[in-house]
């Protein structure tokens, strides 16, 4: 009889640890995922910002309509609910492209600098810039916080069990490592 209450405890012990296990990789997988959406909410404002951009480039840079088709296409691309985190991600990397030589034909084009429309979209595209960046390293440190909840022993084994895999970091792409050229600002899509 001693024996049965013991296997219990030690039965409901070991259940016990396991469902811990279970409940913190949930918790690091929610926590990937609300940091993602911080991320979205980002952009989401970023990109309504567009059409105040787009019109104010069109005033003021009238002869360079691949800026403007580019915006407009990545605000459309992004309206589409049904878009993956890599393609977001994907996008994201394309619009902050496209907001770093946004910035660069701002210095290049002092006419625009007058304009305060332009410089209050300016002032909120940097504000949203820097909440993005802050949102990207919040997301990575949640990647991290789960990759390693993921591969680490014994979790990995929980974690294998229920399918999850690691995830990848928010990367800046090859193109926002490299400084901008104002002269060709306008070539690469």
């Amino acid at each position: 009889m001693a024996s049965i209450i013991i296997l219990s405890i030690i039965a409901i012990i070991f259940l016990s640890w396991i469902i811990g296990i279970y409940n913190n990789l949930i918790a690091k997988k929610n926590q990937v995922e609300n940091t993602f959406s911080s991320i979205d909410v980002y952009l989401k404002n970023r990109f309504d910002l567009i059409p105040n951009l787009v019109a104010v480039a069109k005033q003021a840079v009238k002869s360079e309509t691949k800026f403007i088709e580019k915006a407009i296409s990545l605000r459309n691309q992004v309206s589409n609910p049904d878009l993956s985190m890599d393609d977001k991600i994907h996008l994201d990397n394309q619009a902050s492209q496209l907001f770093t030589r946004f910035f660069a034909l701002s210095e290049s084009y002092p006419q625009m600098q007058s304009i305060s429309l332009f410089k209050e979209i300016q002032s909120n595209l940097a504000e949203i810039e820097d909440r993005i960046s802050a949102a990207r390293r919040a997301f990575n440190s949640a990647i991290t916080q789960y990759n390693n909840a993921v591969e680490m022993f014994p979790s990995n084994i929980i974690a294998l069990l229920i399918g999850f895999k690691v995830k990848e970091w928010f990367e800046a792409s090859e193109g926002e490592r490299q400084n901008v050229n104002v002269d060709n600002l306008f070539e690469a899509e």
